[in-house]
C-alpha cells in the first residue's frame, strides 16, 4: 500500500481538467488528460478493490467479479450482475454535478407491489452480486421505505443502499442493522467541510460527520460486521492526489472503505460525438430500473427505454433487441451504428 501511495504522490499529481463539462471536443491532449484521469481514480481506489476480492467465498463470486470488470472476455450472462433499482426520484440536496439536473422526469416513488415483484424475479438469479437502490434521488426518502427493506431482507437480497446520509438521519441504527443490508453507500463529494457544503448542497458536514460514526460505532457494538459502510467520492476538478489521499484517511477512521468515482458531465450528454471509443462495459453486465418501472436503454443513455417491468420481466428486456444491437456494435466497434452511445458520457 506505501508503494502504491508513493507512486501516486511521483506520477499522478496535477489538476483535473474540466474539458469533460466544457461539451467541447477534446483534443489529443484533452484524451490523454482524461486517461490519466480516469488511471487516477482506478488507483486512488484499488485498496477497495482488494477489499471486494476479500470478501469472496465461492468460485462463482469470484467468476461474477471478474466478469463485471472484464464483461468482455466472457459470454454475456443471462442475467445483469448489478441491477439498480430507483425506488425514488425525491431528494433532499441539489448537488452541482447530480445527473438529475439533466434528467427532466415527473417525480415519484415506486409501489410495494412492483419492488416485490422485482425482488422475486431477483432472486431467482444468483448470478446478481450487488442489488443497488439508487438513482436520482435518496432511497430513504420513498415513503414507506420500511417495508422495502423488509421485502429486501425476506428475501435475502444482496442489497447495497446508496444515499447522502439521510438513511442515518431518518431511521435508527439500531433499526437499519436489521434490514441485514450488504452495504451502506454514503456519497461524500468534497474533501472538506468547506467544498462539500459548496457541492452538496442542503448538506452538512458535521451532522453528516456525526451520523456516520454513531452508526460505526452501534454497528461494532452490535458484534456485526455488516453493513460495510462504503464512502464514496467523486472526484473533481482541482482536487490534488494529496488531498485524495488525506480525505481517505480522514473517513476511514469511521468507515470501512473508499472508493473514488471519475466526474462525468451533468447533462448526461456530451454535445460532441467521439469515434474513437472504447467498448461499453455496462451493457454487458448492469442495467437499472426507474421508479414508475421503466427500464431504460442502458445505464448511461436515458432518453430511450426497453421497456416497462409491470408488463415484461427484467430477463425478457435484458435480451431486448435493441440492446442487443447495440452489444454487436460495440462487439465490432461499429459506434458509427450507434450515435447514442457516440453521445454517452459513460464509456469514452
Amino acid at each position: 500500500m506505501i508503494g502504491v501511495t508513493r507512486v501516486l504522490r511521483k506520477r499522478l499529481t496535477g489538476r483535473f481538467s474540466e474539458h469533460s463539462f466544457s461539451g467541447q471536443s477534446p483534443s489529443r491532449s484533452g484524451k490523454s488528460r482524461e486517461a490519466r484521469e480516469r488511471m487516477r481514480q482506478v488507483a486512488l481506489s484499488i485498496p477497495h478493490y482488494f477489499r471486494e476480492l476479500a470478501r469472496i467465498r465461492r468460485p462463482s463470486e469470484l467468476y461474477a467479479w471478474v466478469y463485471f470488470k472484464f464483461p468482455y472476455f466472457f459470454p454475456l450472462m443471462d442475467f445483469p450482475t448489478f441491477l439498480s433499482v430507483e425506488v425514488t426520484n425525491k431528494c433532499n440536496f441539489s448537488c452541482k454535478h447530480c445527473w438529475r439536473t439533466g434528467k427532466p422526469r415527473p417525480v415519484g416513488s415506486m409501489e410495494v407491489t412492483l419492488f416485490e415483484k422485482i425482488v422475486r424475479e431477483v432472486g431467482l438469479h444468483k448470478s446478481l452480486r450487488e442489488f443497488k437502490l439508487v438513482g436520482t434521488g435518496e432511497p430513504a426518502l420513498h415513503p414507506r421505505f420500511c417495508d422495502l427493506m423488509e421485502i429486501s431482507a425476506h428475501h435475502a437480497m444482496p442489497t447495497v443502499v446508496y444515499t447522502n446520509g439521510s438513511l442515518l438521519q431518518l431511521f435508527s441504527h439500531p433499526e437499519i442493522l436489521s434490514w441485514r443490508l450488504d452495504t451502506v453507500v454514503v456519497s461524500i463529494d468534497g474533501v472538506d467541510a468547506d467544498s462539500y457544503e459548496r457541492i452538496k448542497i442542503g448538506g452538512n458536514y458535521a451532522s453528516l460527520r456525526k451520523a456516520v460514526t454513531d452508526f460505526y460505532k452501534c454497528r461494532k457494538s452490535s458484534g456485526r460486521r455488516t453493513p460495510i459502510i462504503e464512502i464514496r467520492h467523486v472526484i473533481m476538478p482541482n482536487e490534488s492526489v494529496t488531498q485524495l489521499l488525506q480525505f481517505r484517511r480522514t473517513w476511514l477512521e469511521i468507515a470501512d472503505t473508499v472508493k473514488f468515482n471519475h466526474l462525468e458531465p451533468a447533462t448526461g450528454l456530451y454535445e460532441f460525438e467521439n469515434p474513437s471509443r472504447r467498448k461499453c462495459r455496462g451493457i454487458r453486465r448492469e442495467h437499472g430500473i426507474w421508479w414508475d418501472g421503466t427500464m431504460p436503454l442502458c445505464p448511461g443513455y436515458w432518453r430511450d427505454y426497453l421497456g416497462n417491468v409491470r408488463d415484461s420481466t427484467i430477463s425478457e428486456l435484458w435480451r431486448h433487441p435493441k440492446l442487443e444491437y447495440m452489444r454487436r456494435c460495440h462487439d465490432r466497434h461499429d459506434f458509427a451504428q450507434a450515435p447514442n452511445c457516440m453521445r454517452c458520457p459513460k464509456h469514452i
